[in-house]
């Protein structure tokens, strides 16, 4: 296991990716299709891996599927990611439940017809099959984290302590999104 101190992490997380710098140093690509197609054929399919390219496109509304995720291996398939910076907004949905935390700065969350600004502090939970959209065009830290719905069934709902009735209210209220 590899430990890391509080201060090395706060350091990683500013520390911009490959795509954040592309992303920064060139706006115009965000939100051109033939830009961003442009860039991704410019990859080799190790970038492109590492860059989650593969697995995105900006033309229609998205899918994410945990198998893109989570190795099929892993007992516990939960993950933590920073979410790139200065990112084209994309529509999509996905098959695992998702958690935002702002880390520090804002970001917007769009669900539905809904907007909500998100910041430092801020956590929202948003169930699968649930379509949004986040636009974090700016520096931002932005943690995603990711659990697969077998893995959150399992650990969260199935182990919800106390009252019953407060139970079965929690579990009939994330079929909506949940942001704070």
């Amino acid at each position: 296991m590899i430990k890391i101190t509080y201060e090395q992490l706060i350091k990683k997380l500013h520390t911009y990716s490959p795509m954040e710098k592309v992303l920064k140093e060139h706006p115009e690509i965000r939100g051109n299709q033939k830009l961003i197609k442009k860039f991704n054929d410019s990859l080799t399919p190790q970038q492109q891996k590492i860059m989650m390219t593969p697995i995105v496109s900006y033309d229609s509304l998205q899918t994410l599927l945990a198998t893109s995720f989570f190795d099929k291996d892993d007992p516990i398939k939960v993950k933590i990611v920073k979410h790139n910076r200065y990112t084209t907004p994309l529509t999509h949905n996905h098959d695992f439940y998702e958690m935002f935390y702002v880390l520090e700065g804002e970001f917007t969350q769009s669900i539905g017809n809904q907007r909500f600004l998100m910041q430092t502090g801020d956590v929202c939970l948003v169930p699968p099959g649930i379509y949004h959209t986040l636009y974090v065009d700016n520096p931002s830290i932005v943690l995603n984290i990711l659990i697969d719905s077998k893995t959150f069934q399992e650990i969260f709902l199935n182990n919800i302590i106390g009252n019953q009735i407060f139970a079965s209210f929690f579990k009939s209220k994330l079929s909506n999104f949940l942001c704070k």
